[in-house]
């Protein structure tokens, strides 16, 4: 038996546009999406407030968790001297150079995966061209 929090997502304020929440890993989950929150995990501590209302408060389920027997994917690499990594902020991506520094605004998933597919030239040139926008 473990104790789980039940949270319905919704637009962070009234004024809000928009079709939903992005997840940590870039994907947009649509408003009113019920989610169950990890083991022992607070409301406070998931990072949906203003972003989600808790459903029935502590939930009991009996189950057993399930996990993936697939590996975790790999993040995306640049075969020069850039690194493409997750940031810290949820769905973002980031690419540094050799010396670790920030190359360029943070990027989505899909953004980051085509960086890594241009030729190194290619890769260079974006860089220089971001060079000022971090």
């Amino acid at each position: 038996m473990t104790k789980r929090i039940r949270v319905k997502l919704k637009l962070p304020t009234e004024t809000a546009t928009g079709t939903g929440v992005y997840g940590k890993d870039g994907v947009e989950y649509p408003v009113g999406t019920v989610l169950t929150l990890r083991e022992g995990q607070t409301f406070e501590e998931s990072g949906l407030i203003n972003k989600a209302d808790p459903l029935d408060g502590d939930v009991t389920e009996a189950h057993e968790p399930v996990t993936n027997p697939a590996a975790e994917p790999e993040a995306p690499t640049a075969t020069t001297g850039y690194t493409v990594t997750e940031s810290e902020s949820a769905g973002w991506w980031v690419i540094t150079d050799k010396d670790g520094a920030q190359v360029g605004p943070k990027l989505r998933k899909a953004d980051a995966d085509a960086f890594s597919a241009l030729k190194p030239d290619e890769q260079d040139e974006y860089a220089a061209q971001h060079v000022e926008a971090v």
